[in-house]
């Protein structure tokens, strides 16, 4: 019960803002309870307390592509790269969205700067090595018609 849950999140966050677990799982809990603005505003106070915490970047991002704004979620997961360049999440996150939105060339930029910040890590490199590929099986083919060659979609 989602509702519940929200009722004990916003009494815990309210007799102790600085608790860890309502400050974390808050803004989910309204997700989950289509309480889209109150998540929103949750993971934006949060946020400007704490910019260096990539969960609350995800989190918002989260809310954004649940209300069917997938560009707006790229946007405050490339902001969030910004913030917290070595939060593995917001990079893999980032590509996602990036990718199931057609942006190739934001997709591939999104892997190329984790790389060149974090140079051997297996999983990403990997991905840039099979780009095209794991693109059309992983994201549809149809999406990425420039994936063979030629000019790359934004």
């Amino acid at each position: 019960n989602h509702a519940a849950a929200v009722k004990w999140a916003e009494r815990s966050f309210e007799f102790s803002p600085g608790f860890e677990w309502p400050r974390k799982y808050l803004g989910f809990y309204y997700l989950k309870n289509r309480q889209y603005e109150k998540a929103i505003e949750h993971y934006r106070g949060q946020l400007a307390i704490e910019p260096g915490r990539g969960g609350f970047w995800v989190g918002l991002a989260a809310v954004y592509e649940t209300l069917g704004d997938p560009q707006k979620a790229l946007d405050v997961l490339l902001e969030g790269t910004e913030k917290v360049p070595d939060e593995r999440d917001l990079f893999g996150h980032a590509f996602r969205v990036a990718a199931g939105m057609g942006k190739r060339g934001d997709a591939r930029s999104i892997v190329r700067k984790w790389l060149e910040l974090h140079p051997g890590d297996e999983e990403f490199e990997a991905i840039d090595r099979d780009f095209d590929r794991i693109l059309a099986e992983e994201f549809g083919a149809a999406a990425f018609k420039d994936s063979a060659g030629g000019k790359e979609s934004q």
